[in-house]
C-alpha cells in the first residue's frame, strides 16, 4: 500500500480540467474510499504499476492494489480528485477498470452516512409514484440490518437512500449486492453529481419516505386503479354520487389491503390474485347497484390492467418492472 501526503489547495472540476481556487488548510478526515474491480493484474509488479501511476494524483491519499482479489482501494479527498481521473489513471496503465454502472457492486464509495442508488420502483399505473409494495420489502432487509441505521425511497421511486451505522465499505457493499440480489432489483450506485443532487433533496425530506411510510404509495396507488375500475363501471351505468363513492372505497379498500399483505412477490405479479379482488369487487357492485349494472370480472380485468400492457408486472395495477418467475 501506497501512502501520500496531504495537500493545502482545494479544486473544483470545470469540465475541461481541474482549477485551483482557493488555498487553505485541508481537513485531513474529509476523505472518501472507493474499491474498484480491476481486469488484468497477475503480479506484485501490476499492483505496483497502478499504485504509482494513481499515486501520482494530487488528492490521492493512499492506493492499495490487489492482483489476487482483482481490485485496488484507494482512498482520497474529493475537494481534490474525482473518481473518473483515478478510473482513467488506472487505465493508463493497461489494465482495466470494469465500470459497469448497471450493477451496484462495480464501484461503491464511502460518500459519510448516506448512500444513494438508482432503481426501477416507479409506479407504471401513476408514474409520478414509486411502487410502495415493492419498495415495502427492500427497505425492511436493509433497516433490519445492523449495518443500517434507516432506509428510504424517493416518492417517484426512483432512488433508494441507505443511511449507514457501519463505517466499513467492504461490509457496506456486501449488504447492497445481498439485498437487492434478493429482490432482483437492478441498482447502481448514483456518485459525483448524482450523489450531490440527491443528497440535497434527501436533507430535505419533503419527498422521500422511509420504511412503512411507503404504504401512503400503496394506498395512493389503490385510489388510481380504483378510478380505472369506476370508468369502466360508469360506461355501463349511470352512478349516483354516493353510490360511486362506496364503489372507489371498497375497490381502494382490497387493493390497499393486497398490496399491504400479500405473500410473496410471485402474488403481487399474479394475475390471478388481482382477478379474485375483482370478483369480491362485482358481488360487492352487484348487491349495490344490480348485476345487470356491473361490468364482468374480465371487463374489470380488461380496465384495470390497460396500464400493464408494456411491464412485466402483470398485475391490475402495473405498478412496477417485477421479475418473471
Amino acid at each position: 500500500m501506497l501512502s501520500f501526503p496531504s495537500y493545502a489547495h482545494i479544486f473544483y472540476s470545470n469540465g475541461g480540467g481541474q482549477t485551483p481556487v482557493a488555498y487553505i488548510e485541508q481537513d485531513t478526515t474529509k476523505t472518501n474510499k472507493i474499491v474498484l474491480d480491476v481486469k488484468g493484474m497477475t503480479c506484485a509488479g501490476c499492483e505496483a504499476s497502478i499504485e504509482h501511476k494513481v499515486g501520482l494524483l494530487e488528492g490521492v491519499k493512499s492506493v492499495d492494489a490487489i492482483y489476487a482479489t482483482s481490485s485496488t482501494t484507494i482512498e482520497y479527498y474529493p475537494s481534490k480528485v474525482n473518481q473518473s481521473d483515478i478510473i482513467d489513471a488506472i487505465n493508463e496503465t493497461g489494465y482495466k477498470v470494469i465500470d459497469d454502472q448497471k450493477t451496484s457492486s462495480t464501484i461503491t464509495t464511502d460518500n459519510g452516512n448516506v448512500s444513494f442508488y438508482k432503481v426501477p420502483l416507479v409506479c407504471n399505473a401513476a408514474p409520478t409514484i414509486g411502487c410502495g409494495s415493492r419498495a415495502k420489502p427492500v427497505l425492511n432487509d436493509f433497516e433490519n440490518s445492523e449495518s443500517v441505521d434507516e432506509a428510504w425511497l424517493n416518492r417517484a421511486g426512483t432512488v433508494i437512500a441507505v443511511v449507514w451505522s457501519e463505517p466499513d465499505f467492504m461490509t457496506r457493499r456486501n449488504l447492497i449486492n445481498q439485498v437487492f440480489t434478493k429482490h432482483k432489483v437492478n441498482a447502481s450506485e448514483l456518485l459525483m453529481d448524482g450523489y450531490a443532487e440527491n443528497l440535497e433533496s434527501f436533507q430535505a425530506k419533503s419527498d422521500w419516505l422511509k420504511g412503512s411510510d411507503v404504504d401512503k404509495l400503496s394506498k395512493e396507488e389503490a385510489g388510481i386503479i380504483a378510478d380505472q375500475i369506476l370508468v369502466s363501471i360508469k360506461k355501463k351505468s349511470s352512478l349516483s354520487a354516493s353510490d360511486e363513492a362506496k364503489l372507489k372505497d371498497k375497490i381502494t379498500e382490497k387493493f390497499y389491503d393486497f398490496f399491504l399483505n400479500f405473500e410473496s412477490m410471485k402474488d403481487l405479479g399474479n394475475p390471478e390474485s388481482y382477478k379474485a379482488r375483482l370478483s369480491e369487487i362485482k358481488k360487492f357492485g352487484d348487491d349495490l347497484i344490480g348485476s345487470d349494472n356491473m361490468p364482468t370480472v374480465d371487463e374489470l380485468w380488461s380496465a384495470c390492467s390497460s396500464a400493464a400492457k408494456s411491464c412485466d408486472h402483470q398485475g391490475c395495477s402495473a405498478s412496477c418492472k417485477i421479475p418473471k418467475g
